[in-house]
């Protein structure tokens, strides 16, 4: 779909160049449209707008699955008028998405807006509110997706109402109003997966998070900053003293906050990649592995010798659950979107609910995010509680793997091969798409 956004005049063009964490207004508003799905963007400006500055809003590489026009209008557009639309007809698509520029959409309402039109291709439709649930009489303040004919006969016919979750947009009318943006932003910048463990980490991080984007550190050193507080973590386990092991469950909780923060601040920047993900991912399955060696030296330390052969089973088990899982990852997700994993594999198991293993991983599996670990790990520790932790994980780690194995084959390599071998199945797969 296409989408329309009409730039302010020339002599306030500085708002575009506000940074919304981190990201120019008009960056963040262009870039929120293209992953929610708009194919094609359409700038309504006013001549004299500075050239190279509108430019290096476009260059962006985010942009680069997407089609961006420029049209120069005068007298200024009002999108209230139809003699406004009227002059620019010629470049609209017969239905396409208003996004009235002092708006910052959040991507998850705007790709539901944009779902809910895909699948009632004619009516005009537009977010609720709690002030109105019919045609408004602002409409052209919210993202609305409008039909041509309508504005240029001047009439405004009846909307259809998506239901929204949370806010579907953020208005942005002055520069005071940056801080109170930012923080929403960042308090929605989890995922739709995200349980409550996830949520009260991500609310810890949301000051760190919020100063980050104003930085030029990368998601991927955010990353490798965690790995680093999580070897020192092992180092504090493999003293093998209480307190030593107190201070490394306390390191490691920190370490899986960076977790948190590299996946919100990717989101948050638009940066969020392919090599980025599978970077999160093993450095994750590392830090567990420094985790665990550490767990295992201390507890070698204090003179038990089972702790090798329970840490060997544990070591061991979270290599093959690493190897299976990502396996699995790669079946279940495009190779350029593997951080679609998440709610993929959910989905999946959703779908598969009728089976008892579908049905019961659906249920625990949040057990073995790392996010969940951390609390666990620190409670453990404090309560001199280490050798059932350890052979509580061992036990997790190894059925994770087998779990896995089983499910690889039921819901992706089976699905896969129904696929290949069903010549009707795909043409209706690509007719969907």
């Amino acid at each position: 779909m296409q989408a329309v956004i009409a730039l302010p005049a020339p002599d306030t063009f500085d708002a575009i160049d506000r940074p919304v964490c981190g990201v120019p207004v008009l960056t963040r508003i262009i870039a929120t449209a293209v992953r929610s799905g708009v194919a094609r963007v359409l700038i309504v400006s006013r001549p004299g707008l500075p050239g190279r500055r509108l430019a290096a809003h476009l260059e962006s590489s985010i942009f680069e699955s997407a089609t961006i026009e420029i049209l120069e209008v005068d007298p200024p557009f009002d999108a209230g008028k139809a003699d406004a639309w009227s002059a620019i007809a010629h470049c609209l698509d017969e239905r396409f998405l208003w996004l009235p520029y002092g708006y910052l959409p959040h991507r998850t309402a705007l790709a539901d807006l944009l779902q809910a039109a895909a699948s009632h291709p004619d009516p005009p439709m537009r977010f609720s509110s709690d002030a109105d649930t019919g045609p408004g009489e602002h409409i052209f303040q919210r993202p609305t997706v409008l039909r041509k004919r309508d504005l240029l006969e001047g009439n405004m016919p009846e909307f259809q109402v998506v239901i929204a979750q949370g806010q579907p947009e953020i208005r942005l009318d002055s520069p005071a109003d940056i801080r109170a943006i930012e923080k929403e932003l960042v308090r929605t910048a989890g995922k739709i997966t995200d349980g409550i463990y996830s949520r009260f980490n991500r609310r810890l991080c949301a000051p760190f998070v919020r100063w980050l984007c104003h930085t030029p550190v990368s998601p991927n050193a955010v990353s490798l900053c965690g790995l680093v507080v999580a070897l020192l973590a092992g180092l504090c386990f493999a003293e093998g003293s209480w307190a030593f092991s107190v201070a490394g469950a306390a390191l490691f909780f920190v370490a899986g906050l960076f977790d948190e923060m590299d996946g919100m601040l990717a989101r948050l920047k638009f940066r969020a990649s392919a090599v980025g993900c599978w970077l999160e991912t093993a450095v994750d399955y590392t830090t567990y592995l420094i985790l665990f060696a550490g767990l295992t030296a201390g507890g070698y330390r204090r003179g038990n010798e089972v702790y090798l052969l329970l840490g060997a089973v544990l070591v061991g088990g979270s290599v093959l659950s690493f190897l299976v899982i990502s396996r699995q990852r790669r079946l279940a997700t495009p190779s350029d979107a593997p951080n679609e994993f998440g709610r993929r594999y959910l989905a999946a198991l959703e779908q598969d609910s009728a089976n008892p293993v579908s049905r019961v991983v659906r249920q625990i599996q949040f057990l073995t995010k790392k996010s969940v670990l951390i609390h666990y790990l620190l409670l453990f520790a404090l309560l001199d509680l280490l050798p059932l932790f350890m052979a509580l994980a061992a036990f997790g780690a190894n059925a994770a793997w087998i779990v896995s194995l089983y499910l690889n084959r039921r819901l992706f390599l089976t699905a896969r091969t129904r696929r290949v071998s069903d010549p009707a199945l795909n043409g209706n797969m690509e007719a969907a798409k």
